[in-house]
Order: structure tokens, then sequence, then C-alpha cells
């Protein structure tokens, strides 16, 4: 490089950077500096000089000589490494301010550097390129900028860098991305695929054993079972091969047969809500259920009565008609037991249902030392959370706290005067505790309570023996 900076010009505009100083690897560069202020009184410039930052890293400093005329020139000696360095010539000077005193690193101006391998001219469709051959990239990167990567010359057209030769053309991307057309570097082809492979977890060799894992265990519809008892359908999802995760218990209108004209209209409704139930389960479940509950509903008078037929007799339930006026009579139930459910089951993961008018178990594991409970009838929303629940933990060594699945959040906990609710759901190692749990008519921060009461039971007796 051999090139006359005037400065005069960028001292009044320093926004705007000097031209661009080319120079080729192995070559010296000299920079005539014209225009550099004369002395003003005491004030003056005493000494000018360049500071390149080359592509390679280096740092080369030059002091520049006053040849005559107010031209300063200076000799940078080079680097055998070619690229671009952004503002990597600065143009520097010293002297004495106006009351006499040193001052040094006035910028006179900055320009970028380029260091280039060689000049040549190409013809690429029709088109010729002046191309300035780089050993890699150059940053930033102008129109003509060439370097070889991988078998291809690419050279940079003012916007993007074109591939030319190397077996193809066109553009070449540096990594994978999903929606580009272009060619893709095999770097960036061996980085996207070990990128796939170091996210697997450890343990894992294969994409395949990945995929296969990710599919173990879950559910599927032929792991959900439906079943009917009575004039309940209990529908059941498991995961993998025991696990339940689900459990709901839904009441089945009964499909009703018509025994007078006036009854059509009941008929007609019970009908409808059977067809609509016969999409949900098998026909031989629903024949079954018509079956148990034909003949079984009174229509005459005010009166409405159902009987209940099983090994045990035969029970009525009256409801109350148009001619009652107590609202409280609505219903009335006559001997309707509670059903021994047995073992709590999950009705979520992790949490165990206590169903109303039920009574549920619940069966420590040894180490056992929590367990959660929920209400399947939700508190506050007309249907009244009644229930027991037996607390076996006489098999395990551990104390067994209890845990409430929506306390806070869709009821609250009342216990009598005097206990103390954290002692009261803590069953120690080795005891048995049967809890007895109703919704009242209380309100707490607008959610509902239920009244729990605990009793702790002793051993179970086989024999009473009395004294004489």
């Amino acid at each position: 490089m051999i090139r006359t900076f005037d400065i005069c010009i960028n001292a009044a505009h320093p926004d705007v950077k000097l031209y661009e100083a080319a120079t080729f690897i192995g070559s010296p560069s000299t920079a005539f500096v014209r225009g550099i202020p004369p002395a003003m009184g005491a004030w003056k410039i005493t000494a000018v000089r360049l500071a390149a930052a080359w592509p390679d890293g280096s740092i080369e400093n030059a002091t520049a000589t006053q040849t005559g005329d107010g031209v300063w020139a200076a000799t940078l000696q080079g680097t055998d490494t070619s690229g671009r360095a952004e503002n990597g010539l600065q143009i520097l000077a010293d002297g004495v301010d106006e009351t006499g005193a040193a001052v040094t690193g006035y910028v006179l101006g900055v320009a970028d550097l380029a260091v280039y391998t060689r000049d040549a001219t190409i013809d690429v469709d029709g088109q010729s390129w002046y191309v300035k051959l780089f050993e890699s990239a150059p940053t930033p990167p102008h129109k003509g900028d060439a370097y070889i990567s991988s078998g291809y010359l690419l050279i940079y057209d003012g916007e993007q860098w074109i591939a030319i030769g190397g077996g193809g053309g066109g553009i070449v991307d540096d990594t994978v991305t999903r929606a580009s057309s272009n060619a893709v570097k095999s770097s960036g082809i061996w980085s996207a695929i070990w990128g796939a492979l170091t996210a697997l977890p450890t343990g894992f060799t294969a994409l395949y054993d990945w995929v296969v894992d990710q599919l173990t265990g879950k559910a599927d519809k032929s792991e959900m079972s439906v079943t009917t008892a009575n004039d309940t359908a209990t529908i059941t999802l498991k995961q993998g091969m025991s696990a339940t995760v689900l459990t709901q218990h839904q009441p089945l209108p009964a499909a009703v047969a018509p025994s007078t004209s006036a009854a059509q209209g009941a008929y007609a409704d019970a009908h409808d809500t059977g067809t609509a139930l016969a999409t949900r389960a098998a026909a031989s479940d629903l024949t079954a259920l018509a079956q148990t509950v034909a003949g079984k509903l009174s229509t005459t008078g005010d009166t409405r009565t159902v009987t209940a037929t099983d090994s045990g007799g035969t029970e009525s339930y009256k409801f109350a008609g148009t001619g009652d006026t107590d609202a409280n009579t609505v219903a009335r139930v006559k001997n309707l037991p509670y059903i021994n459910e047995g073992e709590a089951e999950e009705m979520l993961v992790g949490v165990y249902a206590i169903s109303s008018r039920g009574v549920q178990r619940h069966t420590a594991t040894s180490g056992e030392t929590s367990a959660t409970f929920g209400f399947v009838d939700t508190p506050g929303t007309g249907k009244i959370a009644d229930a027991i629940l037996d607390i076996d933990n006489s098999g395990n060594t551990s104390e067994l706290g209890m845990e409430f699945y929506g306390l806070g959040t869709t009821f609250t906990l009342v216990h009598p005067d005097g206990d103390d609710l954290a002692e009261m759901t803590s069953v120690d190692g080795g005891k048995r505790a049967r809890f007895y749990f109703t919704e009242t008519a209380l309100v707490s921060n607008n959610l509902p309570v239920i009244s729990i009461q605990r009793i702790t039971l002793g051993a179970v007796a086989t024999a009473i023996t009395r004294g004489s």
C-alpha cells in the first residue's frame, strides 16, 4: 500500500471513516498524511504516527517523518496473514496546547485495514468479479471479498456469500436451518447430528432407544375399561401394565319401560339418555342394567317410590311428590347403608379417593410416612361429603401423616374443640385409627367446612376373658 490520506477532510467530519487502507501479505505499506493543521500561536503538532491492528491480532506502530509541504510519511512493515480489521488503522498526532503543555494522542482519522492474498478477476455466469482473496472470511465483508472453504470458492456479492466450484454451486450455509434450501457444509451437518446425540439422556446409545423409552408406560385406549354395577358405571384408566392413574364412578340413569300412557314422556327421556349412553358403554352392560331396574319405578299418585331388590331383601326409597309442601323432605331414604369400598383407590396420581357414604381403608406400607386423600364428591356442590376412612398403620414402624387434596382451596377442616388437627391426622407406627368426615352447614372464607372426628383403635379382640 502506498496511499495518501487527507486529514483535513475527515477532521471536519469525524463520523466519516478514511478510505480503506489495503495492502498485500508480506508487503510494507507507506502512508502519506496531508492536511496536518499548522501551528497557531503556542499550539502546534510536533509528531505524527500510525497505529495498525493487523488481522492476525498483532499491533504495529510507525512514527511519521515530515517530508516538506506539510506532508508526513510513515511506513508499516505489514503482516503475513490476510483478512480485514475494522478500524484497524489509526492516524495519531502529538503536540503542545495553547499553554505550552504536552498533548498526546490526537486522533486525526480512522480507516479499515485490509490485507489481501492476491487480486484476481474471474468471470461467472457472464458477470466479472474483481476478487480480493483472503485466507478466511473477513469481518466485515465487502463486495468482491473471497476465500476458499471445503473446496468451494466463496465470494461476497454485497449481501451474502456465494459458493463457486467444489463439485457444485450456489449458496452454502454454515449450519443446518429448517427452512433453507441451500447446501450445508459438512461441518454444519455434523454439528447438528452431534448436538442431537449429546442431548440424549445419560445411558441411551441410540435415538431409537430414547423414542421407545418416551412411549413406555404411557396410557392408551386399550388400557381403559368400563364396568357397571347396579346403577354405577366405573371407568378405569391405567398406565403401563398395572398402575391405575384414574378411577371415575359415574351414576347411570335407568332405562325405564313404560307402564302407563302417562309415563310415555318420562320413558322417552330415559330412552334418549340410554341411547346416548350406548355410545360409551358395551351394549351387553346396558341390557343388564335395563333388566335390573325394569319395573322398579312407580308413577301412581303424588308419591314416587323406587324399589330395589338385592340378596339382603327389598328396600323402598320414597321421594316427595307435588302434594308435599315440606321443602326439607324432598327425598326420604330408608335404611340406605354405607358401602365397604375396601382399599381406597387413586382418584388422581398420588391422591386416594374418599367416596361419600362409603367406608374406605388405607393400609400403610413399611416405611410410608405420608398419604394424600381427596373427596370424590367436591364439597359445596350439593352432594354432602360424608364418609369413613380407616387407617391401618399397624404393619408400619413409621408415623403416617395425612394430607388432604384441595384443603384451603375447595374446603376447610374443623376438628373438635380442644384437639389439634396436626396430631389428629398423624397415626403412630403400629396403630390403627378411624376417621369420620361429614360436610357441615358452616362456611369459612367462602369455603365449605368439613368436620373431622377420630377414634384411635386398640388391639383387635378374638376372645373376651372376664374375671370370676
